[in-house]
């Protein structure tokens, strides 16, 4: 979020671009304010502002803030899609998912699932560089169309992944306007046709207070019906890297109603008297509620997945 927010405020080679002009406006509105706080220079208020305007709006405003939209999403996209990850984080991430995933089924051990906020696609890149050693194939909870075959045969395993704020490599079919499943394409990072939505902009909710806008259609309802589904039968429900931010305060309410499956929410804080870590503590339990590095955390503590 740091690195967004700071290239946001600084990419001269993307708003060199006469597509992005509004945006650029929209920036140099921020600056004029001279804030002294940093974090007012930050694009989740950015994202927030575009996407919660809703009055005082005509004609020419209402043009003005739909390319605002689209701007701002092409910018997360171009800067986050095939962002890698270095070797040693690869490791643990990929004995993460092999002893998860690949694990003999029990009665009482039914198989794990992940559900994601992020829209990166960094499971599906690990998934493909290390194809041989994982053997699993992503599924995301929905059915979703593809714009060409898949590249590679179907594995042994499945990984089962719901990203409740969608994915940089689900687009919607040209010429269609809603977020419904038979309107969504996936197409794989590696994949030939790629290149068909290279000025696209993929579904998915960027982060702002303003999310309503995208919970039309069929395809969030859905994914977010399985994941209130599966929620509600799963045994053990851990939080890696998600530290419930205040201004998501459904998601809080969503899965605080599974407060009693909770066992660890491992966030990463600088010192043990953040607020944020404070407020985690007292709303989930001190003894729920861990400081660390996700890396480190999963590395150490395999054996209880």
């Amino acid at each position: 979020m740091k690195d967004l927010s700071r290239d946001l405020f600084s990419d001269k080679k993307f708003f060199s671009d006469n597509r992005n002009q509004e945006l650029k406006e929209l920036l140099q509105e921020f600056r004029k304010l001279k804030p002294t706080d940093e974090d007012f220079y930050s694009i989740e208020n950015v994202t927030t502002t575009i996407f919660s305007k809703k009055i005082f709006r005509d004609f020419y405003e209402e043009e003005r803030y739909k390319r605002m939209e689209n701007q701002i999403l092409r910018f997360i996209h171009q800067k986050l899609r095939g962002r890698k990850t270095d070797p040693e984080n690869e490791d643990i991430l990929v004995d993460f998912l092999d002893h998860c995933f690949k694990k003999p089924l029990t009665e009482n051990n039914n198989q794990n699932l992940i559900i994601t906020f992020n829209y990166d696609l960094l499971l599906e890149y690990i998934l493909k560089k290390h194809r041989s050693t994982l053997e699993l194939e992503t599924y995301y909870g929905v059915k979703l169309r593809r714009y060409s075959r898949p590249t590679e045969p179907e594995t042994r395993y499945r990984l089962e992944i719901l990203k409740l704020h969608g994915s940089f490599n689900w687009f919607v079919a040209k010429g269609s306007s809603d977020r419904n499943i038979t309107s969504i394409y996936q197409v794989d990072p590696e994949d030939r046709d790629y290149f068909i939505h290279e000025n696209d902009v993929p579904v998915f909710i960027p982060m702002s207070h303003g999310k309503e806008f995208y919970l039309t259609g069929t395809l969030y309802n859905t994914l977010w019906v399985k994941a209130s589904y599966y929620l509600e039968k799963a045994e053990e429900i851990y939080f890696i890297g998600y530290g419930f931010p205040a201004s998501d305060i459904n998601n809080l309410l969503f899965f605080g109603k599974h407060k009693n499956k909770i066992r660890k929410v491992v966030v990463h804080y600088k010192n043990d008297v953040d607020a944020n870590l404070v407020r985690l503590k007292e709303l989930l339990g001190k003894e729920r509620v861990l400081s660390s590095d996700a890396k480190i955390f999963l590395s150490e503590n395999l054996d209880i997945f």
